[in-house]
């Protein structure tokens, strides 16, 4: 049970019901994290904007960052987060092969752009900061910097909403 008390679909008004739909559009769903958050509207609709923009805009394929956050949430051992994710990955294309491989680093059967993105992946989640050259150099090979912008801000989003479902004491749904 959540730290904090959700406020369920049902019974949200006002702005919280507003951006409940906007979830329902781009989540597919209204995840407890978001029912949580909506006791304080400004963070709920701050959190969802900038959820949007990185995993639902930008130049980056949604399948590819799904399996990026997929991995954050497991590096740092967030069941809910890694649930959530997962889902959305096979959501948006994944087969369970695919997220077997993301989830055990096995890069024989991905390409040389998604093995790139997901070593980013451990090396932040790793360091908190620090990203070799040689990660860096993969990626430019790969990715334009819009994309590897794209790519950072997939891995610290992911970073801190891992850190607060786990602190708020969410569970997988």
């Amino acid at each position: 049970m959540p730290r904090v008390p959700p406020i369920e679909p049902e019974s949200a008004t006002g702005e919280v019901a507003a951006v409940y739909e906007d979830l329902k559009m781009s989540k597919w769903r209204v995840p407890v994290m978001y029912q949580v958050l909506a006791h304080h509207v400004p963070v709920l609709r701050c959190h969802e904007a900038y959820f949007n923009t990185v995993m639902n805009e930008g130049l980056l394929d949604r399948k590819l960052k799904e399996k990026v956050a997929y991995k954050v949430a497991q590096l740092n051992n967030c069941a809910y987060s890694s649930a959530s994710h997962r889902r959305y990955a096979i959501k948006c294309g994944a087969s369970e092969e695919e997220m077997k491989c993301a989830e055990e680093m096995n890069f024989d059967q991905m390409s040389d752009g998604e093995a790139a993105a997901l070593r980013l992946a451990v090396a932040m989640n790793e360091s908190g900061h620090k990203v070799s050259d040689r990660i860096f150099r993969e990626l430019k090979m790969h990715y334009s910097s819009a994309e590897i912008i794209e790519l950072f801000a997939v891995v610290g989003l992911m970073a801190f909403a891992s850190r607060i479902a786990d602190a708020l004491g969410l569970e997988a749904e």
